[in-house]
């Protein structure tokens, strides 16, 4: 048998606190000269909030999050609110520009419930993978044409065997 858990109920607000964040905030500076001020606004990302992160403000670990999704009922709303929170700051940050929008694409498929559609093309020179989306509406009425390709065998059986 392990240590007892550490959870507490407060741990729900907090992390729903913890995820609800703009995507980015003003920073200002202000520059004096001799005879001079001016002030400048810079717009600049916060910190994504992650539930790594969010583990280790509570003196916890991302396995011990997991396991209390499954043990309480009132952290697993949490959990599954923070989650929303997280995927809407990622969806504002990227359309705002605060987030590099490769890695925006690359966290969305693989923090959220978005997946990018691959295309396989299988050509002489290699293997070539097109990430894509597509609606229906967009594909509605196209044929998609697979042609085989004529390579050598990568195993051959000898006649005995056959």
């Amino acid at each position: 048998m392990g240590r007892p858990s550490n959870y507490k109920p407060e741990y729900c607000q907090q992390m729903i606190d913890f995820f609800n964040r703009e995507p980015t905030r003003e920073v200002k500076t202000i520059f004096q000269g001799k005879n001079w001020t001016k002030e400048e606004v810079k717009i600049i990302p916060n910190d994504f909030p992650t539930f790594e992160r969010f583990s280790f403000n509570i003196n916890t670990y991302p396995e011990i999050i997991s396991r209390w999704t499954v043990q309480h009922r009132d952290f697993h709303q949490a959990y599954l609110r923070a989650k929303a929170l997280q995927k809407d700051l990622l969806v504002r940050g990227a359309i705002q520009g605060a987030y590099d929008s490769k890695f925006s694409q690359f966290l969305a498929c693989n923090i959220t419930d978005y997946k990018a559609p691959a295309l396989l093309n299988i050509e002489p020179g290699g293997i070539n993978i097109t990430l894509q989306k597509f609606t229906p509406g967009e594909i509605q009425g196209e044929k998609v044409d697979i042609k085989p390709i004529k390579s050598k065998p990568i195993l051959q059986i000898p006649e005995k065997i056959k």
